[in-house]
């Protein structure tokens, strides 16, 4: 007859796995250069790679450290990282005046201080003028590229040494957190990176939230008697209007020193701002029309960008660029200025009606008329080409891209549904395809969501353009709108019968390699203990003295 003997040994083994998780484990690893130096010469770009291999399929987090730049003026560079899958991050663009040199410059989303508010050489943890937090959800093995461009003459230079530490592991399911609880609206929720930002009614007016995902907390940005609205955030600043009284200004908060910027103060309505890093966009009227107006909280200048006649409306700005629809006295056009060369430019100029556009990098889409019906353009302002996306019989509405895709919502004849445009391969794919308008998408990286209505009510839908999957993230009784996304972070207000809530997804992530986790569900705990079980009394063992005569 059979017996089966479990050891003791093995029994402790378990156990002591059980009490303290492998944590150890988690896949975090540095990668350094191997292909420099490399000479930094003027008006030129000099890339350096890095390539990574063994990790997980989905990043957490990315760090960046420039071990050593040699220059003789910082404030001539550009540098920028770009992930496997080709996504762009700027680390920064023209900082440290006629400083000198970067030296062991590291670069994170959770550093105390904004890498444009630095002084060369910059030695220390900084927050770069991008978001490295669009990274996350991506796959970290293949090249990483570090571009460094050189826009002035007269200065040269060398990079000697540079660093990835990239955070990976094994994507489980979605966990949400209702990030507020009370008998107020709580709306129009906004995410860069770790932070996430909303409008939150007190019972006398609306005031901005900040809450931080990593630490869990939240802050009450503003606490007086006006109303403030439409909060926007890139990394840890945030821009929204305020009604002071007489008229809406202009506010920017920077949460790394917890101080607040009152950027206008006139007696005109200055509305709508937009932010990228430290810089700031709006439409403010002068007393006749519209015109459009940037901040650079930097040199805390305002420059006016338009000023003529028409309306100027409803600024994006992405890096050094910013664009806008303006009414040139026949139709809507769409504009662009780049601070950098301080220069305009009529990107369009026909008898129809261009709007709603939108911007990335070197990249301008919008939605245009042409005579029949709405379609969807795009402009490189690189080889100044612009591609109809869009060719059909039905209205396409409200694009948003980033990186290489575009997304938009179309009226196929029935209802409205979701497509995206892969910039690099010109493909167009119908991501949703039923009898319910899906409306409201937004794109980060090749991620994308949207709320789809049921019959019921709405939810929130996630689509992966890299496995070209959808997931389905709320399944509720009410309604979930108006969804955000960043990296692996999903943000959406919701209707819980009372009033309106905001709700967070997050990728829950296997970090650890545990070798009593035997259903691979990134736990150790009774179904594991359960399966070692059965294996044991099925005398399914290893090694066989497991099992015994």
């Amino acid at each position: 007859m059979k017996t089966r003997v479990l050891p003791l040994a093995v029994l402790a083994i378990y156990f002591v796995q059980l009490a303290a998780p492998e944590v150890a484990r988690a896949q975090t690893q540095a990668f350094v250069s191997t292909d420099v130096p490399k000479a930094i010469t003027d008006n030129s770009t000099v890339t350096s790679t890095i390539t990574v291999t063994g990790l997980s399929v989905f990043t957490t987090n990315v760090t960046v450290t420039l071990g050593e730049i040699v220059h003789t003026c910082d404030s001539d560079l550009a540098v920028f990282l770009i992930s496997p899958s080709g996504t762009r991050v700027e680390l920064f663009t023209g900082v440290g005046g006629t400083g000198e040199n970067f030296s062991q410059t590291i670069l994170h989303e959770q550093a105390p201080v904004q890498i444009t508010s630095g002084t060369a050489s910059f030695t220390g943890h900084y927050q770069p003028e991008g978001v490295l937090g669009k990274l996350n959800s991506e796959n970290p093995n293949g090249t990483w590229t570090l571009e460094i461009s050189d826009n002035s003459t007269g200065h040269t230079g060398t990079l000697n040494d540079w660093s990835l530490t990239i955070s990976a592991g094994t994507p489980m399911d979605w966990f949400t957190t209702r990030i507020t609880n009370n008998s107020r609206d709580d709306r129009y929720p906004r995410i860069s990176g770790s932070h996430l930002v909303w409008q939150g009614y007190d019972g006398s007016d609306y005031e901005i939230f900040l809450y931080n995902v990593t630490t869990r907390t939240t802050s009450q940005i503003t606490n007086n008697g006006y109303d403030d609205k439409y909060p926007q955030i890139s990394g840890s600043n945030v821009a929204w209007q305020s009604y002071d009284g007489h008229d809406y200004e202009i506010f920017l908060y920077d949460a790394t020193t917890a101080t607040t910027t009152r950027i206008t103060n006139n007696s005109y309505d200055d509305e709508f701002p937009r932010i990228y890093s430290s810089a700031v966009a709006w439409e403010g009227y002068d007393g006749s029309d519209a015109e459009i107006f940037l901040y650079d909280a930097a040199t805390a200048a305002t420059t006016r960008i338009t000023d003529n006649s028409y309306n100027d409306w409803y600024p994006q700005i992405h890096g050094s660029k910013l664009v806008w629809e303006g009414y040139d006295g026949d139709d809507a056009d769409i504009f662009l200025y780049d601070a950098a060369t301080t220069t305009t430019t009529k990107i369009t100029n026909n008898g129809y009606d261009d709007w709603n556009p939108q911007i990335h990098y070197s990249n301008v889409t919008w939605c245009g008329y042409d005579s029949g019906d709405w379609e969807i353009f795009l402009h490189d302002t690189t080889t100044e080409i612009t591609t109809k996306i869009t060719n059909n019989g039905y209205s396409d509405w409200y694009p948003q891209f980033s990186d290489s895709h575009v997304v938009w919502r179309c009226d196929d004849g029935s209802d409205w549904e979701t497509f995206i445009y892969n910039i690099s391969t010109a493909e167009t794919t119908k991501i949703t395809d039923n009898d319910n308008d899906d409306l409201d998408p937004h794109i980060c990286g090749s991620n994308v969501v949207w709320f789809g209505h049921d019959a019921a009510d709405s939810d929130i839908f996630f689509y992966s353009a890299t496995t070209a999957t959808t997931t389905q993230i709320t399944d509720n009784s009410y309604d979930d709108e108006s969804p955000q996304i960043c990296g692996s972070n999903i943000v959406w207000e919701a209707y819980d019968g009372s009033d309106c809530d905001i709700f967070l997804a997050t990728r829950k992530v296997c970090m650890s390699n545990l070798s009593a986790d035997l259903n691979g569900d990134c736990r150790v705990g009774l179904p594991d203990f359960a399966q070692l079980a059965d294996q044991w009394l099925r005398c399914e063992m290893e090694p066989p003295e497991a099992c015994c005569e």
